[in-house]
């Protein structure tokens, strides 16, 4: 009964040129748009087009997963209130589920010098840090799951060690043995780059390059 939307906010950071939420929302859901667009008329397309999309599937909730959160200027987040607002009246509920970077703290901060505090309640009520890889013993609990737990192809009993590495799983290796001495090159490289932390998205990343490298010097 629920209707799910991604949009990933417009990131430019010069603000002039920044996309605002209204047409980025038309445009994950399929719009074509003109090089000029009324904000508001196509504010109305978009409330028709998710209602419609709701009542062909019976449903009366709207999801939208929003990324880049910490980009929204205060209009857009007023825009998304009202299309939430309108969707309310319609007897849609809204649920937004945002992702940001770290510097969604200025964003909130920008709501209460303004006293949005209707805003603020509204979209940024609830601010939840992501799990990352805080250390080797992250990194190595995660990695069992690929051992154990997680199964390629979909639905098999084979794990996705088991499936890369078949010949070296059966002779015991597993991939959470590695778990140290790839904290420690990604760690150095962290320093080196001078990052705040390890991207959680980079060290996935780097396990299925070192699963789907390795598959040719497979061996016991």
């Amino acid at each position: 009964d629920r209707f799910l939307t991604c949009v990933s906010a417009d990131t430019n950071g010069d603000l002039k040129r920044r996309e605002n939420i209204v047409k980025s929302l038309a445009r994950s859901l399929g719009f074509r748009l003109p090089k000029r667009v009324d904000i508001g008329a196509l504010r109305v397309d978009v409330l028709n087009d998710i209602e419609s999309i709701l009542r062909n599937r019976g449903g009366r909730h709207w999801v939208l997963f929003l990324d880049e959160l910490q980009t929204l200027t205060i209009e857009d987040f007023e825009q998304l209130q009202y299309i939430q607002n309108q969707l309310a009246v319609a007897n849609i509920d809204t649920t937004l589920i945002g992702f940001s970077q770290t510097q969604i703290s200025y964003a909130i901060e920008l709501l209460k010098k303004q006293k949005r505090v209707e805003l603020t309640a509204r979209f940024l009520s609830e601010v939840l840090d992501l799990p990352f890889c805080t250390d080797h013993a992250w990194m190595t609990g995660t990695m069992k799951g690929y051992d154990e737990d997680f199964t390629y192809p979909a639905g098999s009993s084979c794990t996705y060690t088991q499936f890369f590495l078949p010949q070296a799983f059966a002779a015991g290796f597993r991939l959470a043995s590695t778990a140290s001495d790839i904290y420690q090159v990604m760690s150095e490289a962290v320093k080196k780059y001078n990052l705040p932390l390890l991207p959680t998205a980079f060290v996935f990343e780097v396990f299925r390059l070192i699963l789907i490298r390795s598959m040719k010097r497979d061996a016991p």
